[in-house]
């Protein structure tokens, strides 16, 4: 919730903007081997990591969020406080509707914190292995 960054949200937006999801993968293809050696740094099932340091953590992390800032400003990601999801009609919602929405909203952030928990090593996984079957099929 601190970062708005809400599952729902996005899967409506990916759904809605084919250019924004191509853009998304097309940012997964171009930095694969980038993304898959940061996340297999900080895998945690792959033993202690003591030499990690500070500096390193830093580093990869001004690295991603430079890259992450650029895709979502450029393709207009609903993330963050300053981007929020455009209202499919400009009519007034009624009382009900209100409350049906902010809980959508709050299932989407549960999702999400669901999803976080599991670990970037399980989604690049996951990715890789969509990847994987993409290129077979497609």
């Amino acid at each position: 919730m601190v970062l708005n960054i809400n599952s729902l949200t996005l899967f409506q937006y990916f759904a809605n903007n084919p250019g924004a999801r191509t853009a998304l993968i097309a940012y997964y293809e171009k930095n694969k081997d980038q993304l898959e050696a940061i996340a297999n740094k900080y895998d945690q099932s792959t033993g202690p990591h003591d030499t990690l340091t500070l500096k390193d953590i830093k580093t990869d992390v001004v690295v991603l969020k430079t890259q992450i800032d650029s895709l979502v400003e450029t393709n207009e990601i609903p993330i963050g406080w300053k981007h929020h999801p455009k209202k499919a009609s400009t009519h007034t919602n009624t009382w009900w509707q209100n409350i049906l929405n902010g809980m959508l909203y709050l299932i989407g952030f549960v999702l999400t914190a669901f999803a976080a928990s599991a670990g970037a090593p399980f989604w690049f996984e996951l990715l890789k292995k969509a990847y994987t079957l993409k290129n077979k099929n497609g």
